[in-house]
């Protein structure tokens, strides 16, 4: 039997973002811009980005809603959407905050560091509710993350359907 390993980067256009860990009640990562020095465009294009982070969640969700509410037309496997019945969106979280870190000894290229965090509303509902595991996981960030792209072609489609003229 084989284990899905989370994955260790996650691109999206030219942008790596790597190394997330758990620091405190905060989730960090990096985001290593692929073709030059992180400068402040892509802080704040990294910033629109976070922004975007639970939106595919919440829209595969409602569609699962939907559908199950239709009665006999739902074709999706349950467990095909478990993993998007958890809580999820930019709205749980504080604004990200994204600096730029310089070159160092460990890096050719400046980086830009990802802090998340729950807002305080969202911290006390789960620390009320929390059973022997952190009140923010890696794997929650992660996971919303990777759906940004997702989410980004769904805006470009929709976009590009509202052109076409009959």
């Amino acid at each position: 039997m084989s284990t899905q390993e989370e994955p260790l980067e996650i691109i999206i256009d030219y942008y790596k973002f790597k190394n997330f860990c758990l620091d405190g009640n905060s989730v960090i990562f990096n985001v290593e811009c692929t073709y030059k020095d992180a400068d402040d465009s892509n802080r704040a294009e990294i910033e629109l980005m976070m922004k975007d982070m639970g939106k595919w969640d919440c829209l595969v969700y409602s569609g699962d809603f939907l559908l199950s509410n239709l009665k006999n037309i739902q074709s999706i496997p349950k467990n095909a959407l478990e993993k998007y019945h958890t809580k999820f969106g930019a709205d749980l979280y504080k604004p990200a905050v994204v600096t730029i870190v310089e070159k160092g000894k460990t890096t050719d290229k400046s980086l830009l560091k990802v802090k998340i965090e729950l807002t305080d509303g969202e911290y006390q509902k789960r620390e009320g509710v929390r059973i022997a595991r952190p009140v923010l996981r890696v794997d929650e960030i992660m996971k919303q993350v990777e759906n940004i792209p997702k989410w980004i072609v769904f805006q470009k489609t929709l976009s590009n359907i509202r052109e076409v003229t009959p």
